[in-house]
């Protein structure tokens, strides 16, 4: 029990080295979880007028691929399921996702590319995967907001077992392919109709340098402004083992970096946060907490359910 203090502890420490406050008095682990999207001014709404017209519009497109939800898959792993409105997982992701839509709707975000919220962790097994998925599955939930779910780990892709899909074309081919735009490789979940999903594609020992591409950019700003109606959620690998999210960190407006009760050091996590400070919003999910911090009435860092492998 004294060492899960001290990790939560270090969670702290590692927010407040961030955030430039060490001088501050330390706060405990509720006050922490509560400041990691500090208040802003009055919020300005998401544009949730689905795109019509141009041919990279997915509510154009009368061709446009579906997938189902695996959820046995989503059951072993004790994620989100779409059909039960009032478990645990399903109200601490509403509390997360409050807080992420407040902060793509802040006024004084970048107008481009302000929809764009990456996911990473600091080592492998923290929960990464399974914090993109349910999300985006909460955030799919709201009656007037599209999800858009992209999984860029192509070394180790893990969206793509929690659907009924096989061997997809995703975000690998629409990188190596000049001339295919996002709309080609975007598949719409049936189980879930606001949520639609870029799976990793064909596996690739070179996606550091995919990523790190022009062609990434440009992707990023296509689907940040031709789908301005939604949220987009980018799945990627942990940042102490990638390459990607130190890449991707300049150009979205908010990193999730989940960290696993008992995994990574103090040195790791303040390494991995170092990796992706060149995002200005940074937020920390503690997953897999102890029994014992566990408080009455679900606070979303404290959900104890068991991650697959990400």
């Amino acid at each position: 029990m004294t060492d899960d203090r001290k990790s939560l502890n270090l969670i702290q420490r590692a927010i407040d080295r961030k955030l430039g406050h060490e001088s501050r008095a330390p706060a405990s682990v509720e006050q922490s979880a509560a400041a990691q999207v500090p208040p802003r001014g009055p919020a300005a709404p998401l544009d949730l007028t689905r795109q019509s017209g141009g041919s990279g519009s997915l509510g154009a497109r009368a061709d446009v691929p579906t997938v189902r939800l695996n959820m046995a898959a989503l059951r072993r792993s004790g994620m989100i399921n779409p059909e039960v409105k009032t478990s645990a997982i399903s109200n601490e992701f509403r509390n997360i996702k409050r807080k992420v839509l407040l902060a793509a709707r802040d006024k004084n975000s970048r107008e481009l590319l302000r929809n764009l919220v990456m996911v990473t962790s600091t080592l492998p097994g923290e929960g990464k995967t399974f914090t993109s998925v349910n999300l985006a599955l909460s955030l799919a939930a709201e009656r007037d907001l599209q999800v858009l779910l992209v999984d860029c780990d192509l070394h180790r892709p893990s969206v793509e077992k929690f659907f009924d899909v096989s061997k997809p074309a995703g975000l690998a081919e629409l990188l190596t392919n000049p001339n295919s735009r996002a709309h080609d490789v975007i598949s719409r979940c049936e189980t879930v109709p606001n949520l639609q999903v870029i799976f990793a594609g064909k596996h690739r020992d070179d996606s550091p340098e995919l990523i790190a591409s022009t062609r990434m950019r440009d992707i990023l700003v296509e689907i940040s402004e031709e789908y301005r109606d939604r949220i987009v959620v980018i799945d990627t690998p942990p940042a102490l083992t990638a390459f990607e999210p130190a890449i991707l960190a300049p150009h979205v407006n908010q990193a999730i970096m989940v960290v696993g009760a008992n995994q990574a050091s103090r040195h790791q996590i303040e390494k991995a946060l170092d990796a992706i400070s060149a995002c200005n919003n940074i937020t920390l999910l503690f997953n897999k907490a102890p029994k014992w911090e566990q408080r009455d009435g679900g606070y979303y860092y404290n959900y104890d359910a068991r991650p697959e492998p990400a």
